[in-house]
């Protein structure tokens, strides 16, 4: 009698675990398709143009004023302060440069 109860609830968890895990991928493939058109596509950073605003001058080359939806300067990595480039590395990534990309440490910390 007891064998029996325990295959009835061996099966009726095996049933949940395929529904949240089908439940689960249907969400998942859901967002992606949700989110998909809205990511940039570019083969290479040499190819991204981000948005960048109107700018309009005066005859002798002044700057009058700027129409944007975002406020975006672009700056070559070279002219990029060097303590401002550590400052967002500390910020983003601890552990820069101690892992060659890809920081399993924080993906399971952030799994959890």
């Amino acid at each position: 009698m007891a064998a029996r109860y325990a295959r009835m609830l061996l099966r009726l968890v095996v049933f949940f675990s395929l529904c949240g895990s089908t439940a689960a991928a249907v969400g998942l493939l859901g967002l992606y398709f949700y989110f998909a058109p809205t990511v940039l596509q570019f083969d290479s950073i040499a190819d991204y143009q981000p948005k960048v605003g109107t700018r309009v001058y005066s005859a002798d080359h002044q700057l009058i004023a700027e129409f944007s939806l975002e406020r975006r300067v672009l700056v070559a990595p070279e002219h990029i302060p060097p303590l401002l480039a550590r400052a967002f590395i500390a910020a983003e990534d601890k552990r820069f440069y101690e892992h060659g990309g890809l920081d399993y440490m924080g993906m399971a910390q952030a799994v959890v």
